[in-house]
């Protein structure tokens, strides 16, 4: 079992004049896996704004830079990166170790929400980002309905679509059409939602949901290598391949306590199952601490 620590070390909140609910959020996250295989540094900012009683809009901005090394074969007389591929290389040449990366993400969301007499919720998003050989775009529709007329328990509707372009690194590895460059592919992605909400007491909330996600196109890693035709003196060294569509459900459960004036723990669960063959538990745990009222600290455990 590996154990993620993550911690979000800053997050400043600036009040503006016009409402309580506006904001402007400065936040900075350090994320880190034992044995330096993930260390992701994250600077964003976040800026809520309510127009009127009726409207609000949410913009975000952050920028990742992650860095560290992922296992895998390669073929070592080439220098040692995860493009180092052979078909028919010497035996003695293929290494199965840590392959160093460096990779830096920016992504931008702009959420729009509406709402009506009774309070229910219409929100329409829109986000990008961009990497160096990876481009995704996606668009939102959520709905929120109040259930009771005390408004402490809610139903909710999401639905997503998602396209990606993938840059895929063509190889010299005598295939047909391959001339060094890099092709590009593309990825989509239906990601829907339904939710319930409650809110137990004046202190802590509580939420359920069932999720469903759909992925077609390129799907490959195009980082990670597996051997073939293995015969003790040769071997090709081969990009992974995998289907080119996958199927995925789940369940999540969040709970939010606030323990006292300036703490609060989160508490979530998810279980998540895939056509591919892939089931897994998440259990996640925040603590949120206000020094006041221009500075938050989040730890996280997973």
């Amino acid at each position: 079992m590996q154990l993620k620590l993550s911690i979000l070390t800053a997050s400043l909140l600036a009040s503006m004049a016009l409402s309580a609910d506006d904001y402007v959020s400065v936040q900075y996250l350090q994320y880190n896996e034992n044995e330096d295989r993930t260390n992701i540094s994250a600077p964003s900012i976040m800026i809520n704004k309510d127009i009127g009683t009726d409207y609000t809009i949410n913009a975000s901005f952050v920028v990742d830079v992650v860095s560290g090394a992922s296992q895998t074969y390669y073929d070592a007389s080439s220098g040692a990166s995860a493009l180092s591929r052979a078909l028919k290389t010497d035996a003695k040449n293929v290494k199965y170790g840590n392959i160093e990366y460096d990779e830096q993400r920016v992504a931008g969301n702009l959420l729009l929400t509406k709402r009506f007499e009774n309070r229910d919720e219409i929100s329409v998003g829109f986000s990008r980002s961009s990497e160096s050989d990876f481009y995704s775009t996606e668009a939102s529709l959520d709905y929120m309905h109040w259930i009771d007329s005390s408004k402490n328990q809610s139903i909710s509707f999401g639905i997503s679509y998602q396209i990606n372009e993938i840059l895929k690194h063509c190889d010299n590895l005598g295939l047909d059409g391959c001339s060094g460059a890099s092709e590009s592919m593309d990825a989509t992605a239906i990601n829907a939602q339904v939710g319930f909400s409650q809110n137990i007491d004046t202190t802590s909330n509580a939420k359920i949901a069932l999720f469903f996600s759909n992925d077609d196109g390129y799907l490959d890693n195009p980082y990670l290598n597996i051997i073939r035709n293995y015969d003790d003196k040769t071997v090709d060294i081969v990009g992974e391949k995998r289907p080119d569509s996958k199927m995925a459900y789940g369940l999540s459960m969040k709970y939010a306590k606030a323990i006292s004036d300036n703490t609060t723990l989160h508490l979530s669960y998810r279980y998540y199952s895939d056509d591919w063959g892939v089931d897994s538990h998440t259990i996640d745990s925040d603590i949120f601490y206000e020094y006041g009222d221009d500075l938050i600290s989040d730890v996280t455990i997973t």
